[in-house]
Parts: C-alpha cells; structure tokens; sequence
C-alpha cells in the first residue's frame, strides 16, 4: 500500500471492533508502523499494495472443501456461524451447507453422501455395526498374519560411509557435540 493510499475501510471497522482504536488516528498509527519497519534494516517490510493482495487471496479455511456441512446445529453453533458469516467471503459462505435437521439438503448439494451415510440418517448406506465389523475382519484379516513391518530389513554395506556414525546407541554420542563445555557455578539447593 502506497503510503498516500488510504487503508481499506474493512481493516479500520476491525481495529475499531477489535482494537478499540479512534478510527481517525488509526492511518497515523500504520504511517508510523510503516516508518519503524523502513528504519529497521534488518527487517524487510514487502510493498503493502503486493502484501494486500496475496492476503485478500487467502480463503477462511486451510483447505478447499467443497462443501462445509453443518447438520442439526445447536443454538450456540448456529449464533457462532451467524457472527462468522458477516466477515466471510461470499466464496466461503457459498460452500457451507446449514440444513437443520433436514438430511435432504445435503443430499442436493451432494448426492454422492447418499450411498455412504448410515440409514439411521435417512441414507441408503449400510448400517453402522454392519461398518464396524466389516473394519473388524478387515484388521484381523491383515495383521492377524503378524506385523508385516517385521519382514523390513536394512542393508547397512549400502549406507555411505559419512552416514554410517549417525546411528551409534546413545552412550556413543561425542560429548562435544553441542559446543566446548563451560565453567558452571554449583547453586545451593536450599537458594533456590
């Protein structure tokens, strides 16, 4: 951001809510923060018009699901999405599916749930016991042979040589390994 351009009113209404800040001296308070990180030649501050930009880029979410369900929300959930719908993206709030208690609103905006959710939720998937023990026989089934990591081994001729005083057991280790040793003053226990 050019230091003659004005910040977004978005970010004043936040540090007005947030900081408590008057909104008039809130572009006085980013002109001095811009001035300290231009002092500090150890610090590097990227041009605010690219930072800006890449930042409104982000979604409110560190994944991209296509859809966020929220099924049979309580009173406290449903005020909390209310508050946090003011400030998403349109984009965001397009993917989040409020149906209440009714399943079929999920089921429009994803078809695919009906084969995998359990009946007892109005689906044609199979029941959830019948799911467990299908897992069941199916872990029983693989490690019932024993553990199959035990069949692993190492050829230690291929490990290069550099690598090869890495792996001593721990009453190996070199004593110097993190720096020379130092002179130490031995405290009382009863000072302390």
């Amino acid at each position: 951001m050019a230091a003659a351009q004005k910040l977004p009113s978005k970010y004043v209404k936040l540090a007005k809510a947030r900081l408590g800040e008057d909104p008039k001296n809130i572009p006085a308070h980013v002109e001095a923060l811009r001035r300290w990180l231009s002092s500090m030649p150890h610090l590097t501050c990227p041009d605010g018009d690219i930072t800006l930009t890449f930042v409104l880029k982000f979604e409110a979410m560190p994944m991209r699901p296509r859809h966020v369900i929220i099924y049979n929300e309580g009173k406290l959930l449903d005020t909390m999405l209310s508050i946090m719908m003011f400030y998403m993206k349109e984009k965001m709030k397009n993917r989040i599916v409020r149906c209440g208690s009714d399943i079929e609103k999920v089921f429009e905006a994803e078809p695919d749930l009906r084969a995998v959710l359990p009946p007892e939720v109005g689906s044609e998937g199979k029941p959830l016991e019948d799911l467990i023990q299908a897992n069941k026989k199916r872990f029983h089934e693989f490690y019932g042979k024993g553990d199959p990591t035990g069949k692993i081994r190492v050829d230690e001729s291929k490990r290069p040589v550099s690598a090869r005083d890495f792996l001593h057991d721990y009453k190996d280790y070199n004593a110097n390994v993190m720096g020379k040793s130092g002179t130490y003053v031995k405290v009382d226990q009863s000072e302390i």
